[in-house]
């Protein structure tokens, strides 16, 4: 793409502003398999027909449905962090902002993608996944909770890793321990780095090392995006703003990427064929602003 067509800040913004729009309506469902024959629904169908660890009590279709609701728990995430974009991309403001949030967006939406990947061979494996999360989840929960010594059981503000580990017991779950002993994953998964979950979503170009800049306020991000002038005290002037159009479109990019990578597997875990044919209208639009 040649300086001359990258599109203005107004264009990304209000691009931004109408997909997290109509994704947030269109995904509504996205996460509520309803065919028989879906990947998700057959996924659940096996699991149904397992034992728990007891040999007495089926597991049922819990087990998924609660892997199917944390899929769509972080979707949320990503579009609320997107509709902060969107918000965020107007002048003034400082060009680190933006690039925050679409950083927890593209982080959020990794964690989706590892999810729901749809070349995960087994349902079983699918539930190790989750529980891999959750136990990950819990553990940075009970450090948290360490130093910040709040009122109140650690069970007052969300699962022990105990607790998660118990119920992943229960469900007969083959726990991965690591060198000491301690578990830290179930049926071979384990806990994966966000910063090899992120180029599920943005590849390997280097994209998220940009936003992860931005977040740390690293002076090479910072300062580039003002090419040698100073800003003025309230952010980029509005005339600073469109002169360089080009220093946000890899947020954009990054931000389109992460909202429609995890709907896009979700609508082939669970057969949404008029959904996917809507996604595939809407990135056309993107695709006639952004470029390919």
């Amino acid at each position: 793409m040649s300086p001359a067509s990258f599109p203005t800040v107004q264009a990304m913004h209000e691009l931004l502003t109408q997909v997290t729009a109509d994704l947030a309506q269109r995904s509504v469902d996205a996460w509520r398999p309803a065919f028989g024959s879906s990947p998700g629904r057959q996924e659940a169908t096996v699991i149904a027909g397992l034992t728990r660890s007891d040999g007495v009590t089926p597991w049922g279709t819990a087990p998924m449905e609660v892997v199917w609701k944390a899929g769509e728990l972080l979707y949320i995430a990503v579009l609320e962090h997107a509709r902060a974009v969107a918000q965020l991309l107007v002048p003034p403001f400082r060009t680190w902002a933006p690039s925050a949030e679409v950083r927890a967006a593209v982080e959020a939406a990794g964690q989706v993608a590892w999810l729901f990947d749809p070349a995960v061979p087994s349902s079983r494996i699918r539930i190790g996944r989750y529980y891999t999360l959750r136990l990950k989840m819990a553990q940075q929960l009970d450090y948290t909770y360490s130093k910040v010594q709040p009122g109140g059981p650690l069970s007052d503000y969300g699962m022990p890793p105990a607790d998660v580990e118990a119920e992943a017991g229960l469900l007969g779950l083959t726990a991965v321990p690591n060198r000491n002993g301690a578990v830290i994953g179930y049926e071979g998964q384990k806990p994966q780095k966000i910063e090899d979950l992120v180029p599920l979503i943005v590849g390997h170009n280097g994209a998220y090392s940009l936003l992860s800049g931005s977040a740390h306020s690293e002076f090479w991000s910072l300062l580039g995006g003002y090419r040698g002038q100073q800003p003025s005290p309230l952010g980029i002037t509005p005339q600073q703003h469109e002169a360089e159009p080009e220093s946000f479109v890899p947020l954009v990019r990054a931000c389109i990427q992460a909202l429609f990578k995890p709907i896009d597997y979700a609508c082939q875990m669970f057969d949404r064929g008029v959904l996917a044919a809507d996604l595939n209208r809407i990135y056309k639009t993107v695709l006639a602003v952004m470029g390919p």
